[in-house]
């Protein structure tokens, strides 16, 4: 039990060294229904990808996938070549936390 355990283990944490995710903007949807079924439909048939969502109101498609099967510009070729649709990868923007002295002033 304890060698079915370590094994796990190993499998997790080497199955995440290969993993990547990505953001893109997505140009050209109009609608919220057909425009990000049609999104996901193309980028979920794509071998390696292991996880994806799209933002129709902020236009940005997130995925997940194994970087030993694919890289970001064959994600972008598919929705090109697949769809009426531009993607350009983008870096997610994160907030800084503020400090909790900063929060005490500002």
């Amino acid at each position: 039990m304890n060698m079915y355990k370590i094994l796990l283990v190993i499998a997790l944490f080497f199955g995440g060294l290969f993993s990547a995710q990505s953001y893109f903007k997505i140009d050209g949807m109009t609608c919220k229904n057909g425009c990000v079924y049609r999104i996901k439909s193309v980028v979920q048939k794509i071998d390696g990808v292991s996880n994806m969502s799209v933002d129709f109101d902020k236009r940005i498609l997130y995925v997940e996938y194994d970087s030993n099967k694919l890289d970001d510009s064959i994600v972008i070729s598919k929705i090109a070549d697949n769809t009426t649709f531009t993607a350009k990868k983008i870096k997610k923007k994160t907030k800084k936390k503020k400090s909790w002295l900063e929060r005490l002033f500002y």
